[in-house]
């Protein structure tokens, strides 16, 4: 239908096209009729298009041209001045739209641009779908307002952020969430690409990922579904990292294998990622805690498989059966044969809520080693998933246990001949000398005898003392 109208002395034609396989209401058009009349109102210009875009292929719902403005001619309008085109931010019947203008004097700047962008918010066209070429059941193929108004709805308001990429990479639709998760505007993020170097992408070690990698070159690159992507990002000049996980779908065109565009998800997982560091950061901890233990420390599940192992134990393990065990191993491939009975009854008891404490030794190459071993069972969620074992090599400390044992039996000989075996002719030698001090005459003694006795006293002191010498050389 052709519509003229007459507007501060610009004399300008409205064309729709015919033959348009889209079925738009009539709500819709008269919409879309005063926006466009508004846009040529208010900026100089020679033409102006609304423009679907799928992918490649384009298609012009409506169009202005301005007749004879500054007496130029209508044929030459194409040619004449700056050519822009404006996203629109709207889905019409699953497309893009688009608003092409041409003969501008100048480049719109970005206030002028929202201002046109703003005259086409209320046109309510979101997720209108293509009708049927024959043009039959019109009104079963629209959603009805409800349905539309659902669906547009779920779209500015779910969490997740929603974008739309174009066979060349840009960005053509985005939704709220997707600028809320990145801290940047429609206008910021509409026709960035993901060479874009203002995303600052990195990976999670830290490296720079690269833009010919981004999940969207991807699925342009390979046609396939990309799915869960981590990214972390610094859009602009944000010192602060926002990780996303991305999801990236290609979008073909009709009976093609042609990608018509990418539908990409993604959600905000900074926080995940700030718990998984924390979380991180405590195994550190704790990995540090037991890999400096002088025990060997292992755990397994309800299967008798490995599930953790410290450096001391995987030793253990290489020493006692010169195999080096792995998680996800039989644990009872690494026990002595004659020994693989007692274990696997041992970790039953533990299975079924017993805590244990056994004294085991096994044959290593440098000889017997005797462990002492602590079973405790694991649970989770009140139920019983495994079990956490720690063994203690006491072979040292029983040798030390019986050295001292040895030592203290010495202490008790030393001890007893301290206290009875050399006071015994201590006492017979004092006596002696007791008694030569009290008689002034020695004369009358038989000093003879008195002398023996006092000689053989102090042998006998002698020899205990040489014998208490004796058992206390290695004591030192």
């Amino acid at each position: 239908m052709d519509n003229v109208h007459e507007n501060d002395g610009k004399d300008f034609n409205f064309l729709w096209d015919s033959q348009s396989e889209i079925s738009l209401p009539s709500d819709f058009l008269a919409k879309l009729d005063v926006a466009l009349a508004s846009v040529v109102t208010y900026e100089s210009c020679y033409h102006i298009e609304f423009v679907l875009v799928d992918g490649k292929h384009q298609q012009v719902i409506a169009s202005v041209c301005v007749n004879d403005l500054e007496g130029k001619p209508k044929g030459d309008l194409a040619h004449c001045g700056i050519s822009q085109e404006i996203p629109l931010n709207l889905l019409v019947a699953g497309k893009i739209a688009v608003l092409k203008l041409t003969g501008l004097k100048e480049g719109l700047d970005r206030e002028k641009m929202k201002r046109i962008q703003r005259l086409f918010k209320n046109i309510e066209s979101n997720l209108l779908q293509p009708n049927n070429p024959t043009h039959q059941n019109v009104n079963q193929q629209i959603p009805p307002p409800e349905s539309e108004a659902k669906y547009k709805n779920l779209l500015e308001n779910m969490l997740h952020a929603v974008v739309y990429h174009d066979q060349s990479g840009k960005i053509t639709y985005a939704n709220p969430a997707s600028e809320k998760i990145l801290g940047m505007t429609h206008d910021q993020i509409f026709g960035k690409t993901s060479m874009d170097p203002g995303w600052r992408a990195i990976h999670e070690n830290g490296k720079t990922f690269y833009g010919k990698d981004h999940p969207v070159m991807e699925v342009l690159r390979t046609g396939n579904p990309v799915k869960n992507v981590v990214m972390g990002i610094q859009p602009g000049k944000s010192k602060r990292i926002t990780w996303i996980l991305i999801n990236a779908i290609p979008e073909l065109v009709e009976n093609s294998n042609e990608i018509a565009q990418v539908l990409v998800t993604f959600s905000d997982i900074t926080q995940v990622k700030a718990i998984e560091r924390k979380i991180e950061e405590k195994a550190a901890v704790l990995r540090s805690i037991i890999e400096s233990s002088t025990e060997s420390i292992w755990a397994i599940n309800t299967q008798l498989k490995l599930r953790y192992a410290n450096t001391k134990f995987v030793k253990f393990c290489q020493n006692s059966t010169g195999k080096t065990i792995s998680i996800g191993d039989s644990i009872l491939d690494y026990v002595q044969e004659d020994k693989r009975d007692f274990w696997r009854e041992n970790y039953q008891k533990v299975f079924e809520g017993e805590f244990l404490e056994i004294n085991d030794s096994y044959q290593t190459k440098t000889g017997v080693a005797n462990y002492r071993v602590n079973i405790n069972p694991v649970f989770s969620g009140g139920k019983i998933i495994g079990a956490s074992v720690f063994a203690m090599n006491v072979t040292e400390l029983e040798q030390s246990m019986q050295t001292i044992r040895k030592q203290n039996e010495r202490f008790r000989e030393i001890s007893w001949l301290q206290s009875h075996v050399i006071r015994a002719p201590l006492a017979r030698l004092m006596g002696l000398l007791d008694l030569l001090l009290e008689h002034s005459d020695w004369s009358q003694l038989d000093q003879s005898s008195l002398f023996e006795k006092m000689k053989k006293a102090s042998h006998e002191i002698d020899k205990v003392i040489r014998e208490i010498s004796h058992k206390s050389e290695d004591l030192i």
